[in-house]
């Protein structure tokens, strides 16, 4: 039988908090009436789809998921990874074309370089997973997305475009090497019968993971934009020597918007390398998480499971 109750709360909880997540930073998010009533919404949804997946006889998705410490596992790495990886890739394109002032096209041919280590490494992992030790090539991917946060983290106001390309190919490159491997190491241990809605709660957590990722790093690099502005205008006076020298005429308004748009360039950078630096922080507290979790070759050692009777 289908679990409609459970479908439904589910349902009401995703979409209250997507709209929660999508609308928050344009109501000024707990500013906003809207805000807390899809809070709560989204509050209530999933709370009545938890106590019904831990007490109904047939819920929507079968408690020996949760049970396989493998599939737990791999499901809180895959929410930090697509958060920090959805976040990069909604901030790098404005950065391109609004801070470095790359037009369209130029910038689409600098993010291509992610999709060309992409496809390097997906081709690679399926011949790579066979022969290592998945939990290897999966802390490899990790380091490499940190490597590559972390040349983000050292970008300056003015500079060309072969640190975005590279970055860009790097984090690519990480992509085949830390989804083939998860993938193997998340249904590894995982029975058969289990698999199809293991498979669809894994694509569920990636994408409400990619956006909270998305969301929680545009607020931080909205609001540290605010406080470097604000920290950078308290040292504009008149008495500043650096400031007369853009000032040779008085405070002109052609001198007044000059300072401002340096200021409002300055505070971009440092927002956007805190939220690099973040990231890299990230992946770096994430690599821990590789040794709870069990190789294929281990669990096949381990016997199979028993069937489960239907």
């Amino acid at each position: 039988k289908f679990d409609f109750f459970g479908f439904i709360s589910l349902s009401i909880g995703l979409a209250a908090f997507q709209l929660m997540l999508d609308r928050g930073q344009t109501n000024d998010w707990f500013g906003s009436t809207e805000t807390w009533i899809e809070l709560i919404g989204a509050g209530i949804g999933f709370y009545l789809f938890v106590i019904h997946t831990l007490t109904g006889k047939e819920p929507l998705f079968s408690r020996e998921l949760f049970a396989d410490t493998n599939f737990r596992t791999t499901l809180i790495a895959s929410v930090f990874i697509m958060g920090s990886m959805y976040a990069s890739m909604a901030l790098v394109p404005v950065l391109i074309q609004d801070f470095y002032g790359y037009p369209v096209f130029h910038a689409g041919v600098i993010m291509m370089a992610r999709g060309i280590g992409g496809f390097i490494s997906m081709v690679a992992a399926g011949r790579l997973v066979s022969r290592f030790d998945a939990r290897v090539l999966m802390g490899v991917g990790i380091c490499l997305i940190g490597a590559s946060f972390f040349m983000m983290s050292r970008f300056a106001p003015v500079m060309g475009s072969g640190p975005l390309i590279w970055s860009g190919f790097i984090q690519g490159l990480a992509m085949g090497l830390f989804f083939v491997p998860l993938s193997t190491l998340g249904f590894a241990t995982l029975a058969p019968h289990l698999r199809t809605q293991g498979a669809t709660i894994s694509n569920l957590i990636r994408n409400v993971g990619g956006s909270v990722g998305i969301s929680i790093l545009q607020v931080i690099l909205v609001n540290n934009m605010q406080v470097a502005r604000s920290n950078m205008a308290s040292h504009i006076s008149p008495g500043n020597p650096a400031v007369q020298q853009l000032m040779p005429n008085g405070p002109t308004p052609q001198a007044m918007a000059t300072i401002n748009g340096m200021i409002a360039r300055q505070s971009a950078m440092i927002s956007y390398i805190d939220d690099f630096w973040l990231m890299t922080i990230v992946m770096v507290c994430l690599l821990p998480i590789l040794f709870l979790m069990r190789a294929p070759k281990q669990a096949a050692a381990a016997g199979p499971r028993p069937p489960v009777m239907e």
